[in-house]
């Protein structure tokens, strides 16, 4: 095991060896990434693999265009399958603010590039024959979207890291973190210890575990997702044999599930309201693959729900329940960029297991800045300051403050995957304009700010 790296990634699930990746790819080769047990065997490996472009943020979407875009020449590059399926992404709409919705981010969608069709409820039945249009309104397409398999997607990065330099360490426990008197952090594990001037924890469900190790309370707590996987389909079958292309994603929006074709038979995966934290103190030592008991009782209504729209769904017998652990925020957004008061030690964490959700599927933990250079968008550090962890942020957070102990922020946050938000509204907030003054000021070394300064803020970001 190597003893000096310049940066130091802790997980090795799609987030970590994600930006283990694009560390590398950058020109960073001195990097190392450690995982506890083996790649992907935390959430990763369980992902339903969903990766919509749909995002009313101009920063997150380019994000995610640029992950569709990635994941074909990640495939040339390292020669592996990625498990990449483009098949087209639905969201249907049984309300016209549901439509209005559309509408709105079909502005969005235009400015960052992204490919939106608008559809009849003729049109969604003609592309999912097995879909019942009664009450739909409407429909978006997104063309380019689909599914990948996120275990596949991993193995992918990993070879494309280590061709470029980085290196990676499976069975490899992170017993302690200690930052030296010199500013380089000490990471001590039951392989050896690794000196380094940047750690980027990247750690999943273990991240509150890792933050406690450098004095951290970072509010990430798993909720149990379910979903479902059924025997195939004679229908499905035969436009197989057909040679007739996959019927795409298809997302009821306003009954908070998606469903989509699954080696024959269909996935079904809803968020469900009431769905259990887990992990309180942290998985065990001997986490790895790990499941829980399905109840399909918690997600009934969303079964029926399924079968109403989608009658196929409920004609064949199910093959496999996965019940496994999603990393939640209290807000539902991750938390990216700097740890507070500990330079150099950077957070990439509270990501849910989709890759729909993974705003840091492409994104590396060194600097955002180069994310929007990378992206060729000089403006993203606007919309990515929000995810970082400040201390407004926590003062906001009940998991932090130990006032919630039953955690219901993560799983109001989870049940509320397909709620539909208006303008400016917020499921939690965090501090918005106070953290553009703070970074504003750190750069600037203020101390207090003029109305002059506070109108310069605008065109500084």
């Amino acid at each position: 095991m190597k003893s000096t790296a310049r940066a130091v990634v802790i997980g090795g699930g799609v987030v970590g060896v994600s930006t283990l990746y694009h560390l590398a790819k950058l020109g960073w080769t001195d990097v190392v990434l450690l995982e506890r047990k083996e790649l992907t065997s935390g959430s990763t490996w369980h992902a339903a693999g969903l990766l919509p472009l749909f995002n009313l943020s101009y920063s997150v979407g380019k994000l995610h265009q640029y992950s569709v875009g990635l994941y074909p020449s990640l495939e040339a590059e390292t020669e592996l399958n990625v498990g990449f399926s483009q098949v087209t992404n639905i969201r249907l709409a049984t309300t016209q603010d549901r439509m209005d919705e559309y509408q709105y981010y079909a502005g969005v969608a235009r400015t960052i590039g992204v490919d939106v069709n608008f559809l009849t409820p003729e049109q969604v039945k003609e592309i999912w024959p097995l879909c019942n249009t009664e009450g739909v309104i409407g429909a978006i397409q997104h063309p380019e979207d689909g599914y990948i398999q996120p275990a596949d997607l991993t193995q992918a990065l990993a070879k494309g890291a280590r061709q470029r330099g980085a290196t990676i360490y499976r069975n490899t426990t992170v017993t302690a973190i200690t930052q030296q008197p010199n500013g380089e952090w000490l990471i001590s594990t039951d392989q050896g210890d690794i000196t380094c001037e940047h750690v980027i924890s990247c750690s999943g469900n273990f991240a509150r575990q890792t933050g406690a190790m450098v004095g951290l309370d970072i509010p990430v707590i798993p909720v149990e997702h379910q979903y479902i996987v059924t025997e195939q389909h004679p229908a499905i079958m035969e436009r197989k044999k057909q040679g007739l292309p996959e019927m795409g994603v298809l997302r009821e929006a306003d009954s908070s599930w998606y469903m989509r074709e699954e080696n024959g038979g269909l996935l079904l995966g809803p968020y469900e309201h009431g769905a259990p934290c887990c992990y309180m103190d942290g998985p065990s030592d001997q986490s790895e693959y790990e499941l829980f008991q399905e109840d399909l009782d918690r997600i009934a209504p969303h079964i029926e729900s399924a079968i109403a729209r989608v009658p196929a769904f409920g004609e064949v017998g199910i093959k496999k329940v996965y019940n496994g652990a999603i990393a939640y925020t209290p807000d539902g957004s991750p938390i990216i960029g700097p740890a507070w008061d500990l330079p150099n030690f950077w957070l990439n964490e509270g990501f849910t297991v989709f890759v729909e959700r993974h705003v840091s599927g492409e994104i590396h933990g060194e600097d955002f800045s180069k994310v929007a250079a990378l992206l060729g968008n000089t403006s993203m550090y606007q919309d990515m300051v929000n995810f970082g962890l400040h201390n407004t942020y926590s003062s906001l957070h009940p998991v932090l403050r130990g006032d919630n102990p039953d955690n219901s922020f993560s799983e109001v946050c989870y049940e509320k995957g397909f709620q539909l938000l208006y303008y400016m509204e917020s499921l939690i907030g965090r501090a918005q304009m106070k953290q553009f003054l703070n970074f504003y000021m750190r750069e600037h070394s203020l101390t207090s700010i003029t109305t002059i300064q506070l109108r310069e803020t605008w065109e500084f970001f």
